[in-house]
This record gives C-alpha cells, sequence and structure tokens, in this order.
C-alpha cells in the first residue's frame, strides 16, 4: 500500500512540476531536457525507487501524465556498459537494457544512440536529433 501513497505523491509532484515550470517554459519556447523520466523508470527498475506495487498499475498511472514530446535512448552493449560502472551486475544491466528497448520501442517518438564510439560523434548525433525535433 505504501507504494501506491508514494505513486500517488510522485503523480501530484509531477503534475505540480509541469504546470507551474514545464508547460511555461515550452510554451515560451524553450526546450526541457531531463535524463529521466521517474514513471518509465519505475516500470524498469521498481528496486530502485522501492516500489513494491504492480507494475502494470505504475504502467496504467504513466499513461495519464503528460508524457516526453521526445525519447533518446543512449545505449550500449553489457560489456561496455559493466565496464563503465564496474558495480553492476552484467546479468541485471542485461536485463535493464532490454527493458529500456521494449519500453523506448513503445514510444512513437524516439531515437536510439549508441553511446560507444567516439564522444563528439555521439554530441554530433545528438544535436542532429534535437535540431531535426526542434
Amino acid at each position: 500500500m505504501i507504494s501506491y501513497v508514494k505513486l500517488g505523491v510522485r503523480v501530484i509532484a509531477w503534475y505540480w512540476k509541469y504546470f507551474t515550470q514545464i508547460r511555461p517554459l515550452v510554451g515560451n519556447g524553450g526546450i526541457v531536457l531531463a535524463d529521466r523520466f521517474i514513471f518509465d523508470d519505475i516500470r524498469v527498475d521498481p528496486l530502485k525507487y522501492r516500489y513494491a506495487g504492480s507494475v502494470s498499475v505504475a504502467e496504467k498511472v504513466t499513461r495519464l501524465l503528460p508524457q516526453p514530446d521526445v525519447y533518446i535512448l543512449l545505449e550500449a552493449s553489457e560489456a561496455v556498459l559493466v565496464e563503465r560502472k564496474p558495480e553492476t551486475d552484467p546479468t541485471q544491466a542485461a536485463r535493464m537494457r532490454d527493458a529500456y528497448f521494449a519500453l523506448v520501442s513503445e514510444k512513437t517518438d524516439h531515437y536510439i544512440v549508441n553511446t560507444e564510439g567516439d564522444r563528439e560523434g555521439v554530441l554530433r548525433k545528438l544535436e542532429g536529433i534535437l535540431s531535426e525535433y526542434i
């Protein structure tokens, strides 16, 4: 039950932030970049958020919220993920990578950018995506 209360509090906080900060900024021609959308993260990694409720409930609640306009998944192979973050279990890295692929594939406006190349090349790809989108 506590997980559902936490989810409800997060939903209220998201609506508050969206209507008081994000929407006015975007309405004035601004752009908002976020590294994560917490409600999608809860579906991928409920343990991280200490969410013990039903993932399908979180999924349904997420559909009711204002969504990001575009999703960009920065991806790499499991080996690279573990190399960059050695404390990550390879099995967990593979599971989460697959979960993020599945999640992003559900979205209409999504891009997948491989980050295994040089940093400048990745930044150019991201600039191109954002320029095209804007």
